[in-house]
């Protein structure tokens, strides 16, 4: 509906662009010597002239006002399905682009769609119809003076056009140069104890400098080339004018039919003609800008949604029960991040419900790769998983994540209550009863009693110790209590206090479900019920731990180096 009234405003506001030069030349005319006068006639059409530049002005003011909010509006709808293609994007297109990178693109890549929309609804749709119109008119009032505008005006278009392919191929240059400096300045904000500890201020600053002086190159050939288009357009423009007056006047001393009030008019509709070649140089850019901007930010969303279509098509297929009971099967499981490297190869493995079974191996031997294919996140490059005799591919991923607990090595914690990040790893309604009775069982309800607001303190990632933070992690699990949890590395940072709490309320969380416990503290991976070895991504041992020392091979040599 917005767009209708601003393009309704727009067109009106045409229409008295249009109509005032008309009414100027008529007016003029009325003036045929210095006491041959038709004053009423000349007052009458300065009364609607008035009329007509109020009008313009109120339609001109309503058309912009309109076009913006539309434009923010879709700008807003536009950040809120980059921001839901984010989040059921793979983590693989995730991992490609930095935080930087996305970040821009949620917010000054859509501003400039926004921007770019504004311009495109108040100024280039009505260059298009006051260009349109002015020609209508000045066919209608004269064809030979028509034809001199007509015939001159492509060169301005050319113009234009020229000089916006050279301005785009900058723009993209500068946009991508924008998005690299963001994501270094952003690794770096994160990283300011490390740069200050290993003195790399100096360093970072170059490394900043030259990308900032990538960006300056690209900016200033981008609005060097944006800037040619006005000084063209206005010479050419001039010449169309000085064109009109030099046959205007000649008509006008040899065709008593062509006044000097309709050489008004054609001098007015030449300038008015002009205008929008003129302004749209300014526009161009903008548009140029956010061209450049929707491909960055639908590159997201198309290859996003194209993907969640592809689980959703998949996911249609499960005919499971909301819970899972938890029996796992890793059926020659083949995955690389590059094709021509794989990280796990031929892997099989069969975890029944409520077993715990550990995973270890060297760093890099492709651990945390098969929690990653178990949730989804990446997809095997052959064979298949299997949880309850049903390959995960045909299960939804909500479904499966809801049934999953999942304890990283570092926990995430958002600004917000205690009790709100404790509460939002379950869906629906939950009670302060709830998430007490998990704070309690993860040990950390006595900390939160202690704090003068209790399960209302405002918390963050600085607020909290990394054992605190991993302790809400453990209260998330036991509010949901999902039959399948893994732990990776979720005891490997903290301290001896930290890791006695943490490890009593694992063995709480971890009876009757199945765990899956990737470690290399031996405290925490010796009670498992299976322990498997990884190697490059093969598996090369299993069995308890009793049964692995007894084989003395590589859980051995992992034991004694842990």
């Amino acid at each position: 509906m917005l767009v209708i009234f601003a393009i309704l405003f727009a067109l009106m506001h045409v229409a008295a662009l249009i109509l005032a030069p008309v009414l100027v030349g008529s007016a003029i005319d009325y003036i045929v010597a210095y006491n041959d006068v038709n004053l009423t006639r000349v007052l009458n059409y300065c009364i609607y002239l008035l009329i007509t530049i109020i009008i313009a002005a109120v339609t001109s003011y309503l058309s912009t006002f309109l076009s913006t909010k539309l434009a923010q509006t879709i700008a807003k709808n536009i950040r809120i399905d980059t921001l839901a293609a984010i989040n059921c994007a793979p983590i693989y297109k995730i991992d490609s682009l930095s935080k930087g990178e996305l970040s821009q693109r949620l917010t000054t890549d859509c501003e400039r769609i926004a921007e770019g929309i504004a311009s495109t609804i108040t100024q280039i749709f009505t260059f298009i119809a006051l260009v349109i119109g002015t020609l209508i008119f000045m066919f209608r009032l004269n064809i030979t003076m028509a034809l001199v505008v007509a015939l001159l005006t492509p060169l301005s278009i050319i113009a234009a056009v020229l000089i916006a392919k050279f301005s785009h191929k900058m723009l993209v240059r500068q946009t991508a140069n924008e998005g690299a400096a963001a994501a270094l300045g952003e690794e770096f904000i994160n990283l300011s104890k490390t740069v200050k500890l290993y003195n790399y201020e100096e360093a970072a600053e170059d490394r900043l400098k030259k990308h900032t002086a990538r960006i300056k190159d690209s900016g200033q050939k981008a609005v060097f080339s944006a800037s040619l288009t006005a000084p063209t357009s206005r010479f050419i423009n001039g010449l169309i004018f000085a064109c009109v007056a030099v046959v205007g006047a000649y008509l006008v001393l040899g065709d008593s039919d062509f006044s000097i009030g309709m050489l008004s008019i054609f001098l007015a509709f030449a300038m008015q003609y002009a205008r929008p070649f003129n302004e749209i140089t300014n526009a161009m850019s903008e548009i140029q800008g956010s061209i450049v901007s929707a491909k960055r930010v639908f590159s997201i969303n198309s290859e996003c949604k194209m993907h969640d279509a592809q689980l959703r098509h998949a996911d249609q297929n499960s005919n499971l029960e909301a819970r899972l009971k938890g029996d796992i099967e890793f059926k020659n499981i083949d995955f690389g991040y590059d094709d021509n490297a794989l990280v796990i190869k031929n892997f099989c493995l069969s975890i029944k419900a409520g077993q715990s079974v550990a995973i270890v191996g060297k760093t890099g031997s492709g651990k945390t790769t098969l929690i990653n294919l178990l949730l989804k996140f990446y997809s095997a490059n052959n064979g298949e998983i299997l949880i309850d005799g049903t390959n995960i591919d045909s299960i939804d991923k909500q479904l499966l994540r809801q049934n999953i607990g999942l304890i990283l090595q570092d926990s995430w914690v958002f600004k917000g209550s205690i009790f709100d990040n404790i509460a939002f790893s379950k869906h629906g309604t939950v009670t302060l009863e709830e998430v007490i009775t998990a704070a309690k069982k993860a040990h950390l309800h006595d900390f939160i009693s202690s704090l003068k607001h209790g399960y209302d303190t405002i918390i963050d990632t600085n607020t909290l110790s990394k054992g605190q933070m991993q302790l809400l992690s453990l209260a998330r699990i036991f509010l949901t209590t999902p039959p399948i949890i893994i732990l990776d590395e979720a005891t490997s940072s903290l301290d001896a206090r930290t890791d006695y709490l943490v490890q009593d309320a694992l063995k709480n969380i971890t009876k009757g479900h199945t765990s899956i416990i990737v470690a290399h503290r031996l405290s925490t991976i010796k009670g498992a019920d299976l322990i498997v070895v990884l190697e490059n991504g093969s598996l090369i041992e299993q069995g308890t731990h009793d049964e692995l020392i007894a084989k003395q091979g590589s859980y051995c040599t992992l034991i004694k180096h842990s």
